[in-house]
C-alpha cells in the first residue's frame, strides 16, 4: 500500500525529532491537555486509482504542533524531505501540489496540509 510505504518512510526520516506519524489523528490528541507541546503527522489517501500496476494517488499529509508556526515549520521539513531525500523504492515520483495552514476542526493544535500527487508500483500486499 502506497500510504503504508510513506509513513514508514516518514517515520524512519523523523524519529530523531521524536515525532510519531500516524493515518489519522489519534484519539488521544483530542483533548486540550494531551495536545500540548505534541507534534505528530499524519498521511490520508484522499483520491486515486490504479493502472497497469501503478498506484496513482492524491496525498495529504498534515502536520500537527501545538502553534500553527511550530506546524508550519515541520510542514516545510517535510515538504523538503520529500523533494530532496531518496524515495521508498516503490514510489516512482511526489509531485508537491500545495503546502498550506489548515485549521485543526477540534481547534486545539497549529495544523498544516501537504497536497501531493505520488506515482508507486503496487506491492504484494
Amino acid at each position: 500500500m502506497l500510504e503504508a510505504s510513506l509513513i514508514k518512510w516518514l517515520e524512519e526520516k523523523l524519529s530523531p525529532f521524536s515525532i510519531k506519524v500516524f493515518h489519522n489523528k489519534p484519539a488521544k490528541f483530542k483533548n486540550n491537555k494531551t495536545a500540548k507541546n505534541s507534534r505528530f503527522v499524519t498521511v490520508e489517501r484522499i483520491a486515486g486509482g490504479i493502472e497497469n500496476y501503478t498506484d496513482r494517488a492524491d496525498i495529504i499529509i498534515k502536520t500537527w504542533a501545538n502553534t500553527s508556526y511550530e506546524a508550519s515549520k515541520l510542514a516545510y521539513k517535510i515538504r523538503n524531505m520529500l523533494v530532496r531525500e531518496e524515495l521508498p523504492s516503490n514510489i516512482y515520483s511526489i509531485q508537491i501540489d500545495n503546502l498550506y495552514e489548515n485549521r485543526d476542526p477540534d481547534g486545539e493544535m497549529g495544523r498544516y496540509a501537504i497536497s501531493c500527487y505520488v506515482i508507486a508500483t503496487l506491492g504484494d500486499e
